[in-house]
């Protein structure tokens, strides 16, 4: 089965402000944490780069390409979600009384 994150309950209860508001705040608190890891990367940039150990390069490969799949995924997941959503699911329409947003 699907398990909703805080973003598909926020748009599929629209109408209630509390699932809104702490989908927000969980946005806002991801915001800060990649702002800290990129300016905290972003100061170490240059011993980053001239880093010569075959080891953490083949980890820097493998950190990237588990996070490129993983991002992939995230995207495919909320696509899919959007289409369900929208009334799509699979090739069939789904009746307009089975809507979840109208």
């Amino acid at each position: 089965g699907h398990e909703y994150n805080i973003y598909e309950l926020a748009y599929l209860n629209y109408h209630s402000q509390w699932v809104y508001y702490m989908a927000c705040l969980i946005f806002s608190i991801q915001i800060i944490l990649f702002y800290v890891v990129v300016n905290d990367n972003m100061l170490q940039y240059e011993a980053a780069m001239e880093q010569k150990d075959s080891f953490i390069i083949l980890i820097d490969l493998s950190t990237t390409i588990f996070i490129v799949c993983f991002c992939y995924g995230q995207w495919t997941g909320a696509q899919s979600f959007l289409r369900a959503a929208k009334g799509v699911i699979g090739q069939h329409l789904v009746a307009e009384d089975d809507l979840v947003i109208k």
